[in-house]
């Protein structure tokens, strides 16, 4: 029966997430051509939920393929509810920091600490580093950025849960696996040459896949899943249920960056997150799943960040 209804659960998941991203790319495709910059027919915006449904499975083969028969055991978790409960209040905090993204749409003042948290990485890190270094410009506001991004989704969870009794290799900090990123940036080149994104500069790519790998590959791997995800895989005693929960969660944290691209938009916004940011969310799921180290996700996540802005 748990079966069957971890089947119905991808299924659906899946499906939901296939249909709002060709929702989304619909709407993306047909809002470039009232605004005169794209001829294309819209409904070839439809073609990117089947596009990433396909990149999930040449994913998923590419990691099955890559790591074998053997798995690796799911990290012990000592208080499964307890901690997801920590989690929460977390993701809530961090998700107020978030909407920072959006001036109509700040809430961060609410979240204790930050406004104190930010003044002090900016004026007592961020910038006596770049005045030192003589960076300015986008180098400036990137390392401003990672300095804020490593200490709020890094650093902090990690100190909690290092205060909790867990080593750095029960929470993925260990290098497993992390040739798998090359690979799978065959089908993320592939994908993002689908959706007209891929941006690369060569020139900047060193340093542009540093910081992402710092901004958003390690910290959001480590809290969506090094923590989210296998804690709700030990309360929910599914692993498929803990992918699949970790990746919604995950999707519906980039809300506010989607409410700073479509506005007040909200079905477009909703679609993004779950048919761009939680179908991607799924298969580093299962990255984790397989390999239990933080490195592969990391690498592969900031490398599409980083040819998706250049």
């Amino acid at each position: 029966m748990a079966q069957r209804i971890d089947r119905l659960l991808l299924i659906v998941f899946l499906a939901v997430g296939t249909l709002c991203a060709s929702y989304v790319g619909w709407r993306d495709v047909a809002a470039n051509v009232r605004a005169g910059t794209s001829s294309l027919n819209p409904l070839i915006g439809l073609g990117e939920g089947p596009a990433r449904l396909l990149f999930i499975t040449i994913s998923a083969f590419i990691i099955a393929r890559g790591v074998g028969r053997r798995e690796e055991p799911a990290p012990a978790v000592r208080r499964p509810w307890p901690e997801l409960a920590i989690i929460g209040v977390y993701l809530l905090w961090l998700g107020l920091i978030f909407t920072a993204q959006v001036r109509r749409l700040d809430f961060s003042r609410f979240a204790p600490g930050y406004s104190w948290l930010a003044a002090f990485l900016r004026d007592g890190v961020a910038e006596p580093l770049t005045t030192r270094l003589g960076w300015e410009g986008w180098a400036a506001a990137r390392l401003n950025n990672l300095t804020q991004n490593v200490v709020t989704q890094l650093l902090i969870p990690l100190l909690i849960f290092l205060a909790l009794g867990y080593g750095a290799r029960a929470l993925g900090f260990r290098l497993r696996g992390w040739w798998l990123a090359l690979p799978l940036a065959i089908p993320t080149m592939l994908l993002q040459l689908a959706g007209g994104s891929f941006a690369l500069n060569p020139a900047r790519f060193p340093a542009a896949f540093l910081f992402n790998l710092g901004i958003s590959g390690l910290p959001e791997e480590f809290w969506a899943r090094s923590l989210l995800q296998t804690r709700l895989e030990h309360g929910l005693g599914s692993a498929l249920r803990g992918a699949v929960i970790a990746a919604i969660v995950f999707g519906l944290m980039h809300l506010p960056a989607h409410v700073r691209n479509y506005g007040s938009d909200w079905p477009r916004v909703i679609a993004a997150c779950l048919g761009r940011q939680a179908l991607s969310g799924f298969v580093f799921g299962y990255l984790w799943l397989k390999t239990r180290s933080l490195a592969p996700g990391a690498l592969w996540h900031a490398f599409g960040n980083t040819i998706g802005s250049g």
